[in-house]
Parts: C-alpha cells; sequence; structure tokens
C-alpha cells in the first residue's frame, strides 16, 4: 500500500516539475502513435520508454516538426540520415519512428553507453568520441532525454 502510494507522490512530483507534461497528459500526445513506438522499439531493440523519450525531446511529438537545421518529423530526421534509414516521407508518422529508432539503436551498439548515443543522436556520430562533446545545447539534450526516459519508466511501472 506506501509503495503505491509512493509511487503515485512521485508521479505527482514528475508531473508539476516538467510543465508541458503537467499541462498536456502526456499519454494524449503518445497516444495515436503508441502502436508505432512498441512495434520499433520491439523490432530494434529499445525500451519504448527511451523512445517516447527522444521524440518528446527531439518534436514534442509533433509529425510535422521541422527544425531550424532542417531537422524533419517525430524523430527529426535529417535529410542524409533519414535517407539512410530508408525513410522515403519524414513525415509519415510511421516511418519518421522506424527511421529514429534505427538510427537510435545503431548509436547506441556504436557507443555503447547511453549518455554518449544520445549525444550522437543530437549532435551527429563525428563530434563524439569518449565523452558528451562540451555543446551546450547537446549536454541540455542528453540531460532532457534522460529526464524524460524516468519518467515514462517511472509513469510505466505504476501503471499510467
Amino acid at each position: 500500500m506506501r509503495s503505491n502510494c509512493l509511487k503515485r507522490l512521485l508521479i505527482v512530483a514528475i508531473l508539476l516539475v516538467s510543465p508541458w507534461l503537467a499541462s498536456t497528459p502526456a499519454h494524449a500526445k503518445i497516444m495515436p502513435y503508441e502502436d508505432h513506438i512498441q512495434e520499433a522499439a520491439a523490432w530494434y531493440s529499445l525500451d519504448p520508454s527511451l523512445l517516447k523519450a527522444v521524440i518528446l525531446a527531439e518534436s514534442w511529438y509533433n509529425s510535422m516538426a521541422v527544425s531550424s537545421a532542417g531537422a524533419k518529423g517525430l524523430t527529426q530526421l535529417m535529410p542524409g540520415t533519414a535517407r539512410d534509414m530508408g525513410v522515403k516521407n519524414v513525415f509519415s508518422p510511421r516511418e519518421n519512428i522506424f527511421g529514429g529508432a534505427r538510427y537510435l539503436r545503431m548509436q547506441i551498439l556504436t557507443y555503447g553507453d547511453l549518455s554518449l548515443a544520445l549525444a550522437a543522436y543530437n549532435a551527429g556520430p563525428g563530434r563524439v568520441r569518449d565523452r558528451v562533446p562540451n555543446i551546450p545545447e547537446t549536454t541540455h539534450y542528453v540531460r532532457k532525454v534522460l529526464y524524460y526516459y524516468n519518467y515514462f519508466r517511472t509513469a510505466e511501472r505504476a501503471g499510467y
């Protein structure tokens, strides 16, 4: 009984800390893409919570997102990366999620460390060696994805 109360309190605390998650239930944003996320995560041996965290950090679940650098879609794939991952339509949620999941898995296998893999996903593999590069946007990105990842894992364990 007490552990359930603690889990619920942790969820409430996380929701209060994150303005976006507090104002918009995460599941409402994720719901249209849940099947694609689960399928891609299973296909590429990723934790679905990690894939959800990357999508949240990259596009806030806006399938039509385009960055100033030219990254597109839910997982914010650059045109060359999308092409390399076999993505024909970056604005197709399914294709984009599968392409982003494939790219993320490649970075995890290459670096063997989640923080380094996330840094490579954000800054490009050429900028990552044995540590997260000292690029403010990248260090912030890694922290943000890890925070969201913890949020989704905690919420899932609590049954949300």
